[in-house]
């Protein structure tokens, strides 16, 4: 996003994986972002029990 110049949206990028989880009935949770200094990007997806799609 940087080489890009438009590194300011990335925080509401990252937001974006939180909703489409929920959405989808999964629970996402994540502890590093590159945007925010770290060395990767680690995220994990867990699907809700019980969620049944309509």
């Amino acid at each position: 996003m940087q080489r890009l110049g438009i590194s300011e949206i990335t925080p509401v990028m990252c937001s974006y994986d939180y909703d489409m989880a929920g959405l989808g009935g999964s629970v996402f949770n994540r502890r590093h972002t590159l945007a925010r200094g770290g060395l990767c990007r680690d995220c994990h997806y867990q699907k809700k029990k019980g969620f049944a799609r309509r």
